[in-house]
């Protein structure tokens, strides 16, 4: 005769909607847990350009918040001067983090220096190494400064600018023969050959004569 089957015991469609229940609230829980904000400390981000400052804040879970700039002579243009909070204030993840970024060093107007003392305006400027050139002329003053490399409208961050002067030297008159005794016709042909401007100023050579 055959044997009886066993009967097998079926687990409650209940019991198994409430572990499925279960299952699904721990797993939401776990995500949970993971997703939540931890606590991070502000990198230093000073003297960093934006994109790897904010770099830097994506790999901590921070967020890039207000970007202003400012001149600053410390760091480069596009570089990373100030961060609001601070480097290493304690901050929930997702935070926002406000960068000042440099503009370099402030610029303005290079100016209009000739006709002026170059002496007065080398002690005057504020420059990295001001140069000069020389060269001669008959209309300005020794000394006084013809042209200069810069346009005077120019705006230039001055600590880091290098202009070259030509500064006057006066008239030269290397090479020039002594005229006296010339006649008046011989110094002007003399003058033309020169390529010169004779100027003539006539004086009394008469003596008065004695009472």
């Amino acid at each position: 005769t055959p044997e009886p089957k066993k009967a097998v015991k079926k687990t409650p469609k209940r019991l198994k909607i409430w572990l499925l229940m279960i299952l699904l609230i721990l797993v939401v829980l776990g995500a949970l847990i993971y997703t939540l904000p931890k606590d991070v400390s502000v990198p230093d981000l000073k003297g960093m350009h934006k994109k790897e400052a904010v770099q830097l804040l994506e790999s901590q879970r921070l967020s890039l918040g207000k970007v202003t700039y400012q001149y600053d002579a410390r760091y480069d243009a596009g570089c990373v001067t100030f961060t609001s909070p601070s480097k290493g204030t304690t901050v929930k993840q997702r935070t926002k983090i406000d960068l000042i970024l440099s503009k370099g060093l402030p610029k303005k107007a290079f100016g209009d220096y000739r006709g002026r003392d170059f002496s007065d305006v080398k002690r005057k400027l504020k420059a990295q190494g001001v140069k000069q050139e020389k060269q001669y002329s008959d209309s300005v003053a020794s000394g006084e400064i013809i042209a200069q490399s810069i346009s005077p409208k120019k705006k230039v961050a001055f600590a880091k600018t290098t202009v070259t002067f030509t500064v006057s030297q006066g008239q030269n008159f290397e090479g020039m023969i002594d005229l006296t005794g010339y006649t008046l016709s011989e110094a002007k042909e003399y003058a033309r050959e020169c390529g010169l401007e004779l100027v003539v100023k006539k004086a009394s050579s008469s003596k008065k004569k004695a009472t």
